[in-house]
């Protein structure tokens, strides 16, 4: 555009009219700042073209307003044009490079996102390391103070029965019997840490039945059963995906058995061209989803980066009052 000595416009090229949505004649006397500027930009070209006037060429980058109200970004460079004595116009020619702003501000905003994405990683790994310690800390105390203490008193047992002169109101017999039940127990409880560890199951007879025994040991909560289905499963599933959902399942199971007082608990495990999908529903008191997130509770957490793991997608749909349902969708590459 060109500018008298007054800042009112004399030439206004097509490109102009066509990036402002004016034309010549709609421009033509006026001062840019006055309609073309930003607010905030109006002192700023006031300010360069009053140094223009004084023989100084001037650059720098501000917002045209156009005919819309749109704002886009304008490299200028602001000259005078003068006879050797004196400053007839002044020219300003500009480059829009609203596209180069924009592709920076998206750049910031997903390096924050970035950012943020790496806290948020940070500080779960410390949180899962702490549950992990916890975790450890417990299984140890378990295996000195329980199951080694019960070896201690079924070695002492033992040593009894070797020994005639030890007299006991119960015959050999019922002693005997007594003592395999305890063996018995201790091996039950050695069996539920072992699953807690890593279910053997799992990987010898596969998810299918992993799932099934799951239920049955949820089942033996009195008034609470846990109905298994499973229909179209392939065969054989990877290890990741297995452990995946299983262990999907057991964190949903376990929280219905904290929180939901459900009266009956349904498990599906469907395969379909696809993919596999695992639902667990319940007929519990539900819960406030945004809450719980808003909690920042670990479960859920690592329910939904095992199956972020897996390329799945994790569904939870839950309403006071109304029973929760936990779905699971993880695809399979077909062979």
């Amino acid at each position: 555009m060109v500018l008298d000595r007054q800042g009112r416009i004399l030439q206004f090229n097509r490109t102009c009219q066509d990036l402002t949505g004016y034309s010549l004649t709609e421009v033509k006397g006026r001062r840019p700042w006055e309609f073309l500027s930003v607010p905030e930009d109006r002192a700023s070209v006031k300010s360069r073209f009053e140094e223009a006037l004084k023989g100084r060429a001037m650059h720098g980058e501000t917002h045209l307003l156009t005919k819309r109200g749109q704002r886009r970004l304008i490299a200028w460079s602001t000259v005078s044009v003068n006879d050797g004595k004196t400053v007839n116009y002044v020219i300003r020619t500009g480059m829009d490079v609203t596209e180069r702003e924009e592709a920076q501000a998206q750049a910031r905003d997903s390096n924050a996102a970035l950012l943020q994405h790496q806290s948020e990683l940070q500080s779960l790994t410390a949180r899962l390391l702490g549950i992990q310690e916890a975790g450890n800390k417990e299984l140890a105390r378990e295996l000195h103070d329980v199951l080694s203490q019960r070896l201690a008193a079924l070695g002492m047992e033992v040593s009894t029965l070797l020994q005639p002169s030890v007299k006991s109101p119960d015959p050999l017999p019922e002693r005997i019997r007594a003592l395999s039940a305890r063996i018995n127990g201790l091996a039950e409880d050695v069996h539920a840490m072992s699953r807690r560890l890593h279910p053997a199951i799992l990987d010898e007879l596969g998810l299918e039945a992993a799932l099934k025994e799951e239920c049955l040991g949820f089942s033996v909560q009195p008034g609470v059963p846990a109905h298994f289905e499973s229909e179209g499963v392939p065969a054989p599933l990877p290890e990741d995906v297995s452990l995946c959902l299983y262990r999907v399942a057991q964190e949903s199971l376990r929280n219905i058995a904290k929180h939901a007082r459900a009266t009956s608990v349904r498990v599906v495990l469907l395969g379909a061209e696809g993919g596999l999908t695992l639902r667990i529903e319940d007929t519990g008191n539900g819960f406030d989803l945004n809450e719980v997130k808003g909690k920042g509770g670990l479960g859920l957490i690592s329910m939904e980066e095992r199956v972020r793991l897996v390329s799945g997608k994790l569904t939870i749909n839950s309403q006071p009052g109304k029973g929760t349902t936990v779905e699971v969708f993880v695809p399979l590459k077909a062979k």
